[in-house]
């Protein structure tokens, strides 16, 4: 979805616009955070004025819109689609300001706004945007998983990990497990996120969850809720019979602290030796879009890795300087990747993958490479999230796909596994993982 669009988001963004417009006075136009530039010398309508006469929850209104057509003409990647015409298109949205819009109106013109460019990256949204995150290690009363929220055609909560010592750790329930029942009520695709408040609850509340492991009849668990304090720890192990290591980062940490992560796990499977003989490096729900690019490539890469693309328009080279820890620079190495790794971990396994510096196994990631440029509109505080750039290979390869509104293929494909597989991440066990095992085969010299 393009939009965050749950009841409690549409509420607490309704809440944000209010309280900005009735705190505005005359003066109180401020400007974007950052400066933005001409992208073309095309023919574009005049810039328009927002007039003193209009009520000043009107202004406020039209020049939060504005603001949001500049940032949106100015950044957005495909430069092609907000053009001249597009303009016209976003004025014709802007005139049902002026007709005295409700906030509620006003949010649904903005809404418009954002589905022109049909564009699923696009997003509108809080500036702490407060949907539940799989890096987030607040605090919080639930059964103490992180998930994967239902989709369309996708009509289950599927579990990627489970906290130590939680709720849903005491019921038996565990990574890969489907959740296709709340409380009687069954998971339907399109409640997406807002799936979350079902699981959720009061402390010591209890609710009846139907679980399908995979390849097994569902079962009923009763969960008492309670609160979440611990986190998920990142998987380090030694493949059995090997010298090979396994990491699996932790989806609770924060972004800034995977590399040290990964590396602690290194030093610790390593155990004072000279190295490992290979690594795993299991990415298949490294999701997050501030996932440690530049870090993590300094770990395994060196030299001009990538170059940036800005609006197709070749940017700056990326170099890393190498640092090697505990022969990270040097370990034959191979990423697992899936069709729920997305961000900067798509663009790290395919930099890698095209510099021959590791194997790629599993499915096709989703091609979510885009960076964003985060817009924070003036006077309601409303964040628009506009992707405007891309790494690509020192070799001139994209791994950029392009999802419609509705979140539909529409161009790309993602990283290309060296080798591929039918099966996801959903589709199997950690005691029956054929895409470790074609790592652990390849590492030991398979094909």
């Amino acid at each position: 979805m393009g939009v965050y669009l749950t009841q409690h988001h549409r509420r607490a963004v309704l809440r944000a616009v209010t309280g900005a417009a009735l705190a505005l006075t005359l003066g109180a136009c401020s400007a974007l955070p950052e400066r933005l530039q001409p992208s073309s010398l095309e023919r574009r309508p005049p810039t328009p004025t927002v007039s003193i006469d209009l009520p000043m929850r009107t202004q406020a209104q039209l020049r939060d819109f504005d603001a949001a057509t500049r940032a949106l003409r100015e950044r957005y990647l495909y430069s092609n689609v907000v053009n001249a015409a597009w303009d016209n298109q976003a004025l014709e949205i802007r005139k049902k300001i002026t007709e005295r819009t409700t906030d509620e109106q006003y949010f649904d013109i903005l809404l418009q706004l954002v589905k022109t460019v049909n564009d699923s990256d696009v997003t509108l949204s809080l500036p702490t945007d407060d949907a539940p995150a799989a890096s987030s290690s607040q605090p919080f009363v639930g059964i103490g998983v992180s998930i994967d929220t239902p989709r369309p055609g996708k009509n289950r909560v599927l579990v990627l990990a489970v906290f130590d010592n939680s709720p849903a750790a005491q019921a038996g329930i565990k990574p890969h497990d489907a959740i296709l029942r709340v409380g009687g009520r069954p998971v339907n695709g399109e409640e997406g996120a807002a799936v979350v408040g079902r699981l959720r609850g009061e402390p010591n509340s209890q609710v009846v969850l139907t679980v399908q492991t995979p390849n097994t009849p569902p079962r009923d668990v009763t969960v008492t809720r309670r609160a979440i304090t611990s986190q998920m720890t990142t998987v380090a192990r030694h493949v059995p019979g090997t010298n090979f290591g396994y990491v699996l980062p932790s989806v609770s940490v924060a972004p800034d602290a995977i590399r040290g992560e990964v590396t602690q796990a290194m030093r610790k499977l390593s155990d004072g030796k000279s190295g490992l003989d290979g690594l795993v490096l299991d990415l298949r729900l490294a999701r997050d879009p501030k996932f440690p690019l530049v870090d993590m490539l300094n770990l395994f890469g060196n030299g001009h890795v990538a170059t940036q693309f800005v609006r197709e328009r070749k940017g700056n080279k990326l170099e890393i300087t190498g640092k090697n820890v505990v022969g990270s620079q040097d370990v034959p190495l191979v990423i697992l990747i899936g069709d729920m790794t997305s961000g900067p971990a798509e663009t790290f396994a395919g930099i890698l993958q095209s510099l021959g510096r590791a194997k790629v196994v599993g499915n096709p990631s989703r091609g979510k490479v885009a960076t964003l440029s985060e817009v924070v509109l003036p006077n309601s505080g409303l964040q628009l999230n506009i992707p405007n750039s891309e790494y690509r290979s020192s070799k001139d390869k994209s791994w950029l796909a392009k999802y419609d509104a509705s979140d539909k293929l529409i161009t790309g494909g993602g990283v290309q596994p060296d080798v591929k597989f039918e099966r996801t991440w959903e589709e199997f066990t950690d005691a029956d993982d054929p895409h470790l095992q074609k790592a652990i085969e390849l590492l030991k010299g398979g094909n």
